[in-house]
């Protein structure tokens, strides 16, 4: 397959690598020889670890101390014979490539994340860049908030009459000028009313709320011990098959005792929490506590921001490629590390008070594996400079080949999802998500370039087609 003399570079618009991205993804040019290598323009955006870590994942962004070329890896070209049909490769194509066949060693299947969770800190100090930005990314206020309400953390009065709260939004907002028919809902024509109005009408029922609360709970168990007592008979009658109707839900008894017991915890949970508030309005105190508390935890997020940004301006002043020692590393996340801050948070029906500080294990993960890939394929002394267990670990990770994601030229192509793409046309090559450059299979999934067998012959490569297929 593809020319016997010269190169084809294959060029990928990163940043349209969207599923089925049909035509200007790729480019193919057929290069008679490889001129000298030089590093991309100083505004050329960079790309690398934009996937499953989702780092600038849809704009380009230059990120100073980032490497902007890919990780060099090597491939291994193995010849296999095998007639070229339109039989798919799992019917009669030829037999995958096993890593302990080829290799003659040991495979693991780990993926290098977990090769990393044997250390707890980067080992260089481009590593210490990759943690302090992905805190910062997290601490964005706008990202934190979201992030802080959308795990249930309160900024407000909890709601649990969430019934009646939709049918008063709903009722103000068809009195509005702006309502011209039809459903209101979050994520409808109506979202801008909706949410306007959201925010009148919780505003509006930040006090009652636990009147509101005792009545669903009593609603609830009322509804739950009549379903009870009807099985109960039905049971000592001989029916042990009755059911019970919730709505569209069928119960049998079991679950109608599960539910009564759930609401009933609903209400004694309740009631502990406002008998830590002795006073003539428990409501009110706990309420207000609930306000103060959510937006300390709101400041304190800006406060550990302001901290990450001071690390980040002493990484900055280091060589990034340099080892970053225990001490340097604890003295860089002191700033943003060593607090942590209350809030509270209604998980299902139950409010509890919660504690949290900074969380960057999955960032140290990241950078881990990044510091240790760079160091393998890079570092002509990596053997020194790493654990000589961890280096046995790293090598039989690196020999796994993924099942029906090989890199491949000729054939057909190892489709990820049955019939993604048409197959008419024969590969010119195949490259799936190497798990070496931090990606997992359903980040770039499989890169199928193809080409027909005339405008191969002729090497019209300006003809190739590309489809990405995965994520």
């Amino acid at each position: 397959m593809g020319p016997r003399k010269g190169w084809l570079l294959l060029f990928v618009e990163t940043l349209k690598l969207e599923d089925h991205a049909e035509n200007n993804a790729v480019q193919v040019l057929h290069t008679p020889r490889l001129g000298a290598e030089r590093q991309p323009p100083d505004d050329a955006p960079t790309v690398r670890h934009s996937m499953s870590d989702y780092i600038d994942y849809t704009s380009p962004k230059i990120r100073p101390g980032v490497p902007k070329f890919w990780r060099r890896w090597p491939i291994d070209i193995v010849v296999q014979e095998s007639e070229f049909n339109q039989i798919g490769p799992e019917e009669g194509g030829p037999p995958p490539v096993q890593g302990e066949d080829l290799y003659e060693a040991p495979v693991a299947q780990n993926s290098f994340d977990e090769i990393s969770s044997a250390l707890n800190r980067p080992l260089t100090w481009r590593g210490a860049r990759y943690v302090v930005e992905g805190v910062l990314r997290d601490l964005k206020p706008d990202q934190f908030e979201r992030n802080f309400v959308g795990n249930s953390g309160l900024l407000s009065a909890p709601e649990f009459d969430h019934s009646g709260l939709m049918e008063e939004i709903s009722k103000r907002a068809m009195q509005s000028p702006d309502y011209q028919g039809g459903p209101i809902n979050k994520f409808g024509r109506y979202r801008a009313l909706f949410e306007r109005i959201e925010t009148e009408v919780r505003a509006d029922r930040c006090t009652g709320w636990v009147k509101r609360a005792y009545a669903c709970f009593d609603a609830e168990i009322a509804e739950f011990a009549a379903m009870k007592a009807e099985l109960e008979q039905a049971h000592a009658e001989g029916r042990t098959d009755s059911l019970a109707r919730k709505g569209s839900v069928s119960l049998p008894l079991e679950g109608v005792l599960w539910n009564l017991d759930r609401y009933v915890g609903y209400r004694k949970s309740l009631d502990e929490t406002l008998a830590e508030y002795p006073g003539p309005d428990p409501e009110a105190a706990l309420t207000e506590e609930i306000g103060r508390l959510g937006r300390a935890y709101l400041t304190w997020g800006k406060r550990m921001a302001d901290g990450a940004k001071a690390a980040m301006q002493k990484i900055e002043s280091q060589d990034p490629q340099t080892p970053i020692s225990a001490l340097d590393w604890e003295e860089l996340t002191t700033a943003f590390c060593e607090t942590s801050a209350e809030y509270w948070v209604k998980s299902g029906e139950v409010l509890a008070k919660n504690s949290r500080s900074i969380d960057m294990e999955k960032h140290v993960r990241m950078a881990i594996r990044e510091d240790l890939l760079d160091l393998y394929t890079h570092d002509n002394n990596a053997p020194e400079t790493l654990p000589r267990d961890m280096l046995e670990t790293i090598a039989a990770s690196a020999r796994y080949i993924e099942p029906g994601l090989p890199h491949r030229m000729g054939g057909l192509p190892d489709l990820v999802q049955s019939d993604a793409i048409d197959q008419n046309d024969q590969l010119l090559f195949q490259l799936a998500s190497d798990r070496a450059m931090g990606w997992m299979w359903g980040d770039v999934g499989a890169l199928y370039v193809t080409i027909s067998e005339g405008d191969l012959r002729k090497s019209r490569f300006e003809h190739v087609e590309a489809w990405i297929e995965g994520h």
